[in-house]
Formats: structure tokens, sequence, C-alpha cells
């Protein structure tokens, strides 16, 4: 076989493939996964289970939250293995200065607090407080803030 015959047989196996491909994408496009988001602890996160504003809200605190508010890190062995870790392991840094200005008042994990409200979110996050940064809305949105703000306070109970 002449060299132009095989360039033209491996083309059409290459465009052969690509079809096959680009049909099965369509078929399976539902069964996959939806789209996932970076982390600021690593790695990346899909969407939540929760709905609207809070859902949009969970993909905010990912990205721009959890790294310094993450809850305690436990690790296989449980509590008492990480009783055994120091607590610059176990706590990311706003968690761990949070539990030392509350003393167990209140938790010092974000995610896990019953008396934030959107007001307040929006407050630290826009002027910053202590070690915390103030965040630009050229960072986070307005939009992205107010999901925020509704998303952390989604365990807050009216007075």
């Amino acid at each position: 076989m002449s060299k132009p015959a095989l360039y033209a047989v491996g083309l059409g196996t290459i465009l052969a493939i690509a079809t096959v491909a680009a049909v099965s994408d369509d078929v399976n496009a539902e069964s996959k996964p939806g789209p996932v988001y970076e982390s600021s602890i690593g790695g990346v996160v899909g969407p939540s289970n929760l709905p609207g504003a809070q859902g949009q809200g969970y993909l905010v605190y990912s990205k721009w939250c959890s790294g310094c508010h993450a809850p305690e890190y436990v690790p296989a062995g449980g509590k008492e293995a990480a009783a055994k870790l120091p607590v610059t392991v176990r706590l990311p840094l706003g968690t761990n200065l949070l539990q030392q200005r509350y003393q167990g008042s209140v938790p010092a994990a974000l995610e896990e607090r019953t008396d934030l409200t959107p007001e307040v979110v929006r407050t630290f996050v826009r002027s910053g407080i202590n070690g915390m940064p103030p965040f630009r809305k050229t960072e986070i949105s307005d939009a992205d803030l107010d999901a925020l703000g509704a998303y952390l306070s989604r365990n807050t109970k009216a007075p």
C-alpha cells in the first residue's frame, strides 16, 4: 500500500473513533456527574444537594472559605487519633482562632454555626476581621456573597 493510502486509512480510523466518541458522549451525557469546582483545601468538590442559593453558597464556601474555616480534621482513627495531632494539623487557622475566641460557647467551624446571618457574613467577608482579609467584589461577587450568606445561615434558628 502506498504512503498516501496508509495516511488515508489512518485518518479514516481517527475520524471514525472521534465520531463514535462524540456519539457515546451524547448518549451518556445524562449519566455523567455534574461539574466539579476547586476547593481551597485542595482537590475538587461537586455540586451540593442543597437547593438554590444555599447550593451555590456551598461552592463559594468550598472555594474561598474552607481553607481557613473547615471543621476539625478527624483521621481514620477517630477522636483519639485526632487528639494526638497538633492543633495546627487538626484545625485550620480560622477555625483555630475562633475556637480560642469562643472557648466552646459557639462552634468554631462556620458550617456548624447556628447564629450566623447573611448580614454578618457579608460584613466579615467585605471588611475582614483580625487575621481574616477583606474580599473584594472582584474575588467574591455580590451574588456569590449572598449565596454564601444563605449557605452559612442555613442552620440559624429564628429568634
